[in-house]
């Protein structure tokens, strides 16, 4: 498990950093060049990790949620109470990451609010989760199918009043406020050259700057859109709670399930992804994407593909790991993963230190295809330190802290001297 966590939360990283260091939208851009270094990144990207990384980690909490309450059931100390104080801390660190740090991408305040929900299913049986997991995600492509159909629907209405303007006539109540609502829904999806070139002077300004633009998305998202924001990692967290039960995740299904996992998911998740990714760049300008598509056949290729290639991604982890090879790598990771909420507070500041205007302001400097550099450095230093650290300590920091917090006393940190040796 910590080497699952530790592999997902270096991947997340590399489909977040655009957003640390790149202006919104600028993936649209990268898809108009076929032929560019920074298409061809994206592809692999896209194809190969793009949600992909995000489901795993969703998985492994699911899991860590049973881990945990067993855990504390064998123990005979009061779970209910230990657990809602675990989530209500990681909440209030979500907050502090994502108001204080600025955060715009964080998970920690969503994931608590989902834990809340998991409590209440954790001994349902796994068959009943894999349907919850069925019936959630009809759900989100029910949801997701309304907001496309809506979008298109208002920029269609807008095209037609573009066009009576044109022939000079005078736009009556209806009008003009369908013109009203689509020029502030393509303002805040489609953001004009003029506004992206705002934003990026804005993110190279100093803090207080850079909050005052970010916190209204992120109030945003932790109030009204929340309901639909969890939607999706609730699904997958249903998902990885069944997997551990069968024992998927630890190892512990014989050699053929993962060979067999693997050939299967990888042969229908790959071409599906691909297909999706060819139907997307066709369109590489969503407006244009928008017009020429009444149905949105990514929101329902989406969901199935990057489960299956998530699976078949642990199911080649875990293969390679019973080999026995890349021990050193896979030990690294596993103190990586194991240390999982410090180092991701800590790409956090890395970033936002690199990037934002109040540490070396290099926001929209770098190609996309360079952040990659930046974020195989910042994998090379999580990984160094994280196996050093925990030579000496039993937990990261931030785990440090949100234990003490969760049990209302100071937790034993330190590994005495003569135990040393043991630690990974």
């Amino acid at each position: 498990l910590d080497i699952l966590r530790g592999i997902a939360l270096l991947g997340i990283l590399l489909i977040t950093m655009p957003k640390f260091a790149l202006p919104e939208r600028y993936l649209e851009t990268i898809l108009q060049d076929a032929d560019s270094l920074n298409f061809k990144v994206a592809y692999f990207t896209n194809i190969v990790l793009e949600g992909k990384m995000r489901a795993l980690f969703s998985m492994i909490f699911g899991a860590g949620v049973i881990l945990f309450i067993r855990d504390k059931e064998k123990s005979g100390k009061p779970v209910a109470g230990l657990f809602y104080s675990r989530m209500f801390w990681l909440a209030m660190f979500g907050l502090f990451h994502a108001h204080v740090l600025l955060s715009g991408g964080d998970i920690l305040y969503l994931y608590a609010l989902c834990g809340m929900i998991l409590f209440f299913f954790r001994n349902t049986r796994p068959n009943l989760l894999l349907a919850a997991v069925v019936a959630i995600t009809l759900l989100e492509m029910a949801m997701n199918t309304y907001f496309y159909e809506r979008s298109r629907s208002q920029r269609m209405t807008y095209l037609e009043v573009q066009k009576i303007e044109q022939q000079g006539k005078v736009l009556n109540e209806d009008q003009l406020k369908a013109k009203t609502v689509w020029l502030e829904k393509e303002n805040g999806y489609f953001p004009s050259k003029e506004k992206i070139n705002s934003d990026i002077e804005i993110m190279r300004s100093g803090y207080w700057t850079i909050a005052e633009k970010m916190r209204p998305s992120l109030i945003l998202k932790e109030t009204k859109r929340v309901p639909f924001l969890m939607v999706d990692p609730l699904a997958l967290m249903f998902l990885g709670m069944a997997l551990f039960q069968w024992g998927f995740f630890t190892g512990q299904l014989h050699k053929k399930v993962y060979v067999w996992t693997l050939i299967v998911c990888y042969g229908i998740g790959f071409p599906i992804a691909l297909y999706s990714w060819s139907n997307q760049t066709t369109s590489p300008n969503p407006l244009d994407f928008m017009e020429s598509n009444p149905i949105n056949i990514g929101i329902y290729i989406y969901p199935i593909q990057r489960i299956l290639i998530a699976l078949g991604h642990v199911s080649l982890i875990i293969l390679l790991i019973r080999a026995g090879v890349f021990k050193r790598i896979f030990n690294a990771l596993g103190a990586v993963g194991k240390m999982a909420f410090s180092n991701y507070i800590l790409q956090t500041i890395i970033c936002t230190l690199i990037f934002f205007g109040y540490g070396l302001g290099y926001f929209a400097r770098f190609e996309y295809y360079q952040l990659n550099f930046i974020v195989v450095a910042i994998w090379v230093l999580q990984m160094i330190v994280s196996s050093l650290w925990l030579k000496h300590f039993r937990f990261g920091p931030l785990e440090w802290a949100w234990r003490s917090l969760t049990y209302r006393r100071l937790q034993s940190m330190a590994i005495p001297p003569h135990l040393r040796s043991a630690a990974p």
